[in-house]
């Protein structure tokens, strides 16, 4: 029997509206919002955790994917890099829209 492969990455994955989902959704809507409460307390609500973001930011989203002579498979590298910083800035905004 073949096992189903889920297309899920970074924390949009945790927002699972799909046909087919429905087991991984049950208890998930909990899950990412309390996911999304600890990433604003680490993040947002101690200074240590805004000196960290801004510097995870500057090394990646405002670095280059794909800077001229780079190896193949660098940029897809380098976009995994931000999609993990992008994923906690939307889990931040998720909880300071909540």
């Amino acid at each position: 029997m073949k096992a189903d492969v889920l297309p899920l990455t970074g924390y949009n994955a945790l927002n699972i509206k799909q046909a087919g989902y429905s087991k991984l959704a049950a208890g998930n809507e909990s899950h990412k919002r309390e996911l999304a409460r600890k990433m604003h307390r680490c993040f947002v609500q101690t200074d240590a955790g805004k000196e960290v973001l801004e510097i995870l930011k500057a090394w990646t989203l405002t670095r280059p994917v794909s800077p001229p002579g780079c190896q193949n498979g660098y940029p897809f590298f380098r976009e995994g890099q931000n999609d993990i910083v992008r994923s906690i800035l939307e889990a931040i905004e998720d909880a300071e829209n909540e």
